[in-house]
């Protein structure tokens, strides 16, 4: 490992570590005592907040304050960034484009080099179709864990107060999984469809573990099993929920009584590539909107 590389991952080492001692990094990275010492000199000289402590539990210990310690990257891992950056032109929940980022970059690049990589290597993911300014509200309320009051445009629009816990990308929209404190149930939300959102209150902090046992407890008492082509297989595994899986060419989920409809115009998009097997009522209802659009013609 070269000499650059190993003080950069000595910086992520002892930022993480927060107390080391020499053994430590002779351990870790296989390099002398000497070695150790030298470097730890110089990683104070790159901005490590360390001090020292004499005795026989002493050591180093790193400064408990909001000092970034700046990372080097290796021109392969800054063309790594700039590709997972290309995601940044769909709209996100931060407050820097794509084009201001790319302008960083190219301090470390020759711009020609940049405009040069787009034509050959690009992501295009699916655009969002209109913007959405509510993301960074959002993204900043899940931070500070702060519940949310604000209006939701369903088939009317509602007032509701949510405490929103993950943002989540797919497909062309935005989606935010968030707690309706009023019903005190887990809901996922278009965020396209919010507006008008202030604060509330304070909220409070729940674990992956917490949401998952109330999740349970929210109960979908209904199961349904589809049998997939094996186009309607990869159909699924590009836009597959939480409550479902595919086992053996079916998918198999489960289903709240309220999310039927959802449902029925998930398995729509399937064509012909799937074949409805049970319940019975699910069978019914997507046949009665496969009558209600052909009415429409």
């Amino acid at each position: 490992m070269k000499k650059s590389e190993r003080l950069n991952q000595e910086l992520i080492f002892i930022h993480r570590k927060k107390q080391f001692n020499l053994r430590d990094l002779m351990t870790e990275f296989r390099i002398s005592k000497r070695t150790a010492l030298r470097d730890t000199i110089e990683l104070e000289e790159l901005g490590a907040p360390l001090y020292a402590e004499s005795g026989k539990n002493g050591g180093y210990h790193v400064l408990p304050h909001q000092l970034r310690i700046p990372i080097y990257f290796k021109e392969t891992e800054l063309l790594s960034i700039f590709f997972a950056l290309q995601l940044l032109k769909n709209p996100t929940p931060f407050p820097h484009s794509y084009q201001q980022i790319k302008e960083k970059l190219a301090e470390k690049f020759s711009v020609t080099s940049l405009e040069e990589l787009e034509t050959v290597l690009s992501y295009e993911g699916v655009r969002m179709p209109i913007a959405v300014p509510q993301l960074e509200i959002l993204y900043q309320a899940i931070l500070a864990q702060h519940q949310l009051r604000l209006d939701y445009q369903k088939a009317q629009r509602e007032n509701k107060i949510i405490q929103p816990v993950r943002l989540n990308y797919r497909h062309g929209f935005w989606y935010c999984f968030a707690l309706d404190v009023q019903k005190q149930q887990w809901r996922t939300y278009r965020c396209d469809k919010m507006s008008n959102i202030h604060f509330f209150s304070e909220g409070q902090k729940y674990t992956t573990q917490e949401i998952q046992q109330q999740l349970v407890q929210q109960q979908r008492p209904y199961c349904f099993e589809i049998q997939l082509t094996v186009k309607g297989c990869e159909m699924a595994q590009q836009q597959l929920f939480p409550n479902m899986t595919i086992v053996d060419s079916q998918l198999k989920g489960t289903y709240h009584e309220k999310e039927l409809d959802f449902l029925v115009n998930y398995l729509l998009m399937f064509g012909t590539e799937a074949l409805i097997l049970k319940p019975r009522k699910l069978k019914q209802a997507y046949l009665q909107k496969l009558q209600d659009i052909q009415a429409r013609y």
